[in-house]
């Protein structure tokens, strides 16, 4: 499915776009149970990180977190580390 991100257009955040599309990350998709609270917490955590960086950075990683969270069932357990997201997809 993916996520739609729009902004005001005087509040862009880094991005170069007031809106734009990220499309849906490929994983083998067990349960979606937990899906929406691994992305908002993942978009909070690397707000946190690296406030300084582009929006959309901070998207993508929240939608990696969110796709790898549906391999497994659940909602807490299901939640993958850090380090899963990078050895997964990449810095």
């Amino acid at each position: 499915m993916g996520v739609f991100v729009s902004h005001a257009e005087e509040q862009l955040r880094g991005d170069a776009l007031p809106y734009y599309r990220l499309g849906a990350e490929s994983v083998a998709v067990s349960d979606t149970t937990g899906a929406g609270d691994a992305f908002n917490g993942a978009l909070a955590a690397a707000l946190a990180h690296a406030p300084a960086a582009p929006f959309a950075a901070h998207v993508r990683y929240a939608n990696r977190f969110a796709a790898l969270s549906t391999e497994r069932a659940g909602a807490a357990a299901a939640m993958p580390l850090h380090a899963h997201v990078l050895e997964r997809f990449g810095p």
